[in-house]
């Protein structure tokens, strides 16, 4: 799509070429296709809109009563582009001649190379073919090309990984099944490798380069991920299924080695939320319970606890705090020995008491706003359920979408409440200035 925001660009710049893009496919629509001509037409208003939005620093209230909020630039561009692929969804779906759909989509797939310096935009390339891969009812092509985006993405930078992965899962919408049973064809490119002797032919055969062991370790990262996005593109009517008799039990071969490399256990950590997200009460009808709820969580208490504790903090605990939090809203409600186990891996291992540490003034910033809360206090404080959310998720993507600002004169006045854990005992935290009062 060539509306797309190239991240380097300025706002003004993002504005000027993105609205130049846009005009130039409504000029060229009855070329590309007639159909097109009235979606674009209909979307015009829509993508003005949301260029005002992505190149502004700030964000009106719905209700406008209230001032606007100063929002974080990346997730103003993900609602771009999440925009761009509807638009791009809406265009193919008019466009009934399948010929036609075929070679949008082997062009993408020619001009992927051309991205290999830009692994965000080459990210967002990927999905756009896996949205049009939806699209196309041949299944011979469909595999080309999936293969073609997991030989062409850089695994080892993670915006690429990112992008082979939600075009894998947009392919999923209409090709659940063919894209689960490649995926299972691509982790046998692993196992491939390390044949010898007779099979050794295996690796000839195999429909993408040679990797090396470095690489194939990343390229498996991108392979747990996508079964993360593929979960959240099944149909409502048929997830349980598929969960059940085909992803979870694929994915606990790999789930159950926490010894796995870090970037590894981070998709694994990250395709947990996506699932946990994906059967939520709130998606599924009826009363759902996912049975391997609790299996997953202690493997979150193992990716923990396998990491060191002298770090302030990583990604991994990151990754696992978000998981857990997807985790727990599930049904049913955890007990409360199970509540009280998370809730000490947890802090134990994710909130490290304060400690000074080259570049960052944590011991300045940070003060215990109450005395100690003992266990049982604190089962009735809140409810237990709600006690881990807020713990292990309010906080991290607190965390996660902040720590930039962490430090500056803004974000100074304004307190964080956090929960932490030492010698036995739940401690409240407020980070801030000593006379800021907690929310």
């Amino acid at each position: 799509m060539p509306v797309q925001c190239a991240s380097e660009w300025t706002s003004g710049e993002k504005s000027k070429f993105s609205r130049e893009g846009f005009g130039l496919m409504r000029a060229l629509s009855s070329w590309f296709n007639p159909a097109m001509t009235e979606v674009l037409e209909r979307w015009s208003e829509r993508i003005e809109s949301l260029l005002d939005e992505v190149c502004s620093a700030s964000v009106s209230s719905p209700t406008g009563e209230s001032p606007p909020a100063v929002e974080l630039r990346g997730r103003r561009i993900a609602r771009w582009n999440e925009a761009c692929l509807e638009l791009l969804s809406a265009c193919i779906t008019v466009v009934v001649d399948g010929e036609w759909r075929m070679s949008l989509a082997a062009v993408m797939g020619k001009q992927l190379d051309l991205y290999k310096d830009y692994p965000d935009e080459k990210a967002f390339l990927l999905r756009c073919l896996g949205t049009a891969l939806s699209k196309i009812a041949l299944k011979s092509f469909v595999v080309d090309h999936l293969m073609l985006m997991f030989k062409s993405a850089q695994h080892h930078i993670p915006a690429e990984r990112q992008g082979c992965a939600r075009g894998v899962g947009a392919c999923a919408v209409t090709h659940t099944d063919l894209v689960l049973v490649e995926l299972e064809n691509v982790s046998k490119w692993e196992h491939a490798k390390r044949s010898s002797g007779f099979f050794g032919f295996i690796k000839e055969a195999m429909p993408i380069r040679q990797y090396t062991d470095t690489e194939m370790v990343l390229l498996r990262a991108s392979l747990m991920l996508s079964y993360g996005y593929v979960v959240q593109a099944c149909a409502l009517d048929t997830i349980t299924q598929r969960l059940q008799q085909t992803i979870i039990a694929f994915l606990r071969n790999y789930f159950a080695n926490s010894k796995q490399e870090t970037v590894v256990r981070e998709a694994m950590l990250e395709t947990m939320r996506l699932i946990a997200m994906a059967v939520h009460p709130s998606r599924l009808p009826g009363e759902y319970r996912f049975e391997a709820r609790n299996e997953l969580i202690g493997y979150i208490k193992d990716y923990v606890q396998s990491e060191t504790p002298e770090m302030l903090s990583s990604s991994l605990r990151l990754l696992a705090a978000k998981a857990a939090a997807a985790l727990v809203r599930l049904e049913p409600p955890l007990t409360d020995d199970e509540t009280w186990d998370l809730g000490c891996v947890l802090t134990q291992y994710i909130l490290p008491m304060c400690r000074e540490k080259s570049g960052l003034k944590t011991v300045s910033e940070v003060y215990v706003a109450t005395a100690s809360i003992s266990s049982n206090t604190w089962l009735h404080y809140c409810h237990i359920r709600d006690a881990v959310v807020w713990l292990a998720y309010d906080l991290f993507d607190y965390a996660s979408t902040s720590i930039s600002s962490f430090t500056s004169t803004s974000s100074s006045s304004r307190a964080m409440k956090k929960l932490t854990f030492f010698e036995g005992r739940f401690y409240i935290v407020y980070l801030g200035k000593p006379n800021a009062s907690p929310r």
